[in-house]
Order: C-alpha cells, then structure tokens, then sequence
C-alpha cells in the first residue's frame, strides 16, 4: 500500500478471503509518502479472492486476480 496523501493513515483492520475462509490481521498506520507491504498467513487451499481494508472513515475492497503459474 502507498499512501500519497501528506497526512497520517491508519488501517484498523485486513481481511482476505475466499469462499467460506478468511484471515484477519490487526491494524497499523500507513505514514505520508510512504509504502507499506502487508503480509498474511494463508494456510488454504484455495488463495484469497478478495482483500478488506477497513479504514476509520470507509472501506477498501480489492479483487484479487490470480495467476495460473
């Protein structure tokens, strides 16, 4: 994640899901200008289809496009 913006972020909290099964991570602050790389323990499967970012004032919804390797 980047965040473009010259103010401080914070996300409360990560979902990824597919199907019936999801991960959760806790929240974390996203500082002006900067990157943020987010890593999760995905132990199905089947590999996550969409990621949830809640932010304090909206949410964040990603398709997750999987490619076949």
């Amino acid at each position: 994640m980047q965040n473009e913006g010259s103010a401080l972020a914070r996300v409360h909290e990560v979902r990824a899901s597919a199907s019936y099964n999801s991960v959760d991570i806790s929240g974390f602050p996203l500082l002006p200008g900067a990157n943020r790389y987010v890593e999760l323990d995905w132990k199905y499967s089947k590999p996550p289809s969409v990621l949830l970012f809640h932010f304090p004032e909206f949410d964040m919804r990603k398709q997750v496009l999987v490619q076949d390797q």
